[in-house]
């Protein structure tokens, strides 16, 4: 008799079960196996890129741009409106990120700056478009929040003194930053190595503040208060130069942002003509040093570092997978095996060396590198678990390289415009073409970042003139742009991938 049915149906179970036993100790075999060909892989794989990378030059830790600290009294960051929205209370216990709590009260303290002019200015009000800002109806506005529903527009003037009013308690804290404006660092009390959860409150302050101070700006512009705007301009400078060394691409964004608020605001002064020769000059002079290339170089930089940081933590299982990618981090991120990891972690470094190949000196970047059939894209055409977390990332970063190329082409604008209303001032009339501007006016003319041909001029009317890239698209569309879009608020904004970037000095009215 077989043995190994004389019992029956319990013995025949009990081979079965040994089998898949069998089989079930094969395939964990097989799986550590595949687990351990991979890691090695993987790890292979990174040690190839981070030795081509430093040998390249490149810095690939988080220590190499974490700002050194500085004494306070150097430190702009150090103002106590400033630092109270970034420093940790003392008495505070750490969460589970390490990360102390924070001085709510002093933020909303600060953030209270920028419920003063309520609602930002809208891209329908000039921050893109360049349209003179309707201060009648923004003092309206400012009376409506304090209860005054019953207020009729005022002339233009009445409205400007009513907004500089209604912005006196944004005085104390705009003259603290004033003071504080020469110090030459900026270095915010930040705990950086968080990654996706790093606490940046500071950004949104200093954006309201910025906000503030172009509100102000243009009053002061209307009533013909031109050195007290000049030194509102100079605060919204120095608060988007503060975010210069932070190591986070959203800072980078946030700087762009300012940089146009700024811009909104000397539009208007040049479209006016309320700037004279010496204002100008300062201008120009301030303008001509603001390089947001070298700084969208710095931040990608950067933020390759953090993720460098991240994907170490990662594999060590001592970050989880929303810290590191933040909510939107699926539960497979945390469960990948190291070799995968690494094989993000090289796939990623790479395609930021890519990104940041940019002439920094000359002024150029080049939008057919970012394009969709580009080569840079089709690195994240495949679908194998080598490019999941490198999309997860690159998704964030889809839109900032436009929005910094933009924000220069703006400065470069802003330059331009600068030397043309200096020439208009000298000479009685805008010049017929650039070249006139050279050298009493401007020593070099910008190019067009794009493509690096000259920006496009046309003297429109004697007192018109209309200045403009080609844009992202490269097509040269005559100094239309292009069509808008709203977001989730229902604010309008542009097209920034489509039509051309446009200068337009003539004053259209609200």
């Amino acid at each position: 008799m077989n043995p190994a049915t004389s019992d029956g149906p319990i013995s025949r179970r009990r081979y079965l079960l040994r089998w898949v036993g069998s089989v079930l100790a094969v395939l964990a075999a097989l799986g550590m196996l595949c687990w351990g060909i991979e890691n090695y892989r993987g790890r292979r794989a990174w040690e190839a890129c981070r030795r081509e990378l430093l040998a390249a030059g490149e810095k690939l830790d988080l220590a190499d741009f974490v700002p050194a600290p500085v004494p306070d009294e150097q430190n702009f960051a150090m103002t106590p409106l400033l630092a109270s929205v970034s420093a940790p209370r003392a008495d505070a216990a750490p969460t589970n990120t390490g990360a102390r709590g924070y001085d709510t009260n002093a933020v909303e303290r600060a953030r209270a700056l920028g419920r003063l002019v309520g609602t930002p200015l809208t891209k329908e009000d000039g921050r893109e478009f360049r349209h003179i800002l309707d201060l009648p109806r923004r003092a309206v506005a400012m009376d409506r929040r304090v209860g005054r529903t019953n207020a009729t527009p005022p002339d233009w003037a009445a409205a400007a003194r009513q907004i500089l009013a209604g912005l006196a308690p944004a005085e104390a804290a705009l003259s603290e930053l004033r003071a504080a404006a020469p110090r030459p660092y900026a270095r915010f009390d930040i705990r950086y190595g968080d990654g996706a959860n790093t606490r940046l409150a500071h950004l949104s302050i200093l954006k309201d503040i910025a906000n503030v101070a172009q509100l102000r700006a243009v009053a002061e512009l209307e009533l013909g208060r031109t050195d007290d705007a000049l030194a509102d301009l100079a605060i919204i400078r120095r608060v988007g130069e503060a975010l210069k060394t932070d190591p986070f691409s959203v800072a980078g964004s946030v700087r762009v942002t300012i940089v146009q608020i700024e811009l909104q605001a000397l539009w208007e002064g040049l479209a006016t003509h309320r700037f004279n020769e010496s204002q100008l000059g300062i201008l120009q002079t301030n303008l001509a040093d603001r390089n947001l290339l070298a700084n969208y170089v710095f931040c990608l930089r950067a933020e390759r570092a953090q993720c460098n940081e991240s994907f170490s933590k990662l594999r060590r299982k001592t970050r989880s997978a929303k810290d590191f990618a933040g909510e939107d981090a699926g539960p497979e991120v945390g469960l990948m095996p190291a070799g995968w990891v690494y094989q993000n972690q090289a796939m990623i470094n790479r395609l930021f060396q890519e990104m940041t190949a940019v002439d920094t000196v000359g002024g150029r970047l080049d939008p057919r590198r970012f394009a969709r059939d580009s080569a840079l894209q089709k690195q994240l055409a495949g679908f194998t678990p080598y490019e999941g977390v490198t999309r997860q990332f690159f998704r964030l970063f889809n839109n900032v390289v436009i929005k910094f190329a933009y924000g220069q082409a703006s400065v470069d604008q802003a330059v331009i415009a600068c030397a043309l209303e200096r020439h208009r001032l000298a000479r009685g009339r805008y010049p017929a073409n650039l070249a006139e501007l050279a050298p009493r006016f401007l020593a070099t003319l910008p190019t067009d970042l794009v493509n690096g041909e000259p920006l496009h001029y046309r003297l429109l009317r004697p007192d018109h003139f209309q200045l403009y890239s080609v844009g992202w698209n490269l097509l040269d569309d005559g100094g239309v742009t292009g069509e808008t879009k709203t977001d989730e608020h229902g604010v309008r904004y542009p097209n920034l991938g489509n039509g051309d970037w446009v200068w337009d000095n003539q004053p259209v009215a609200p």
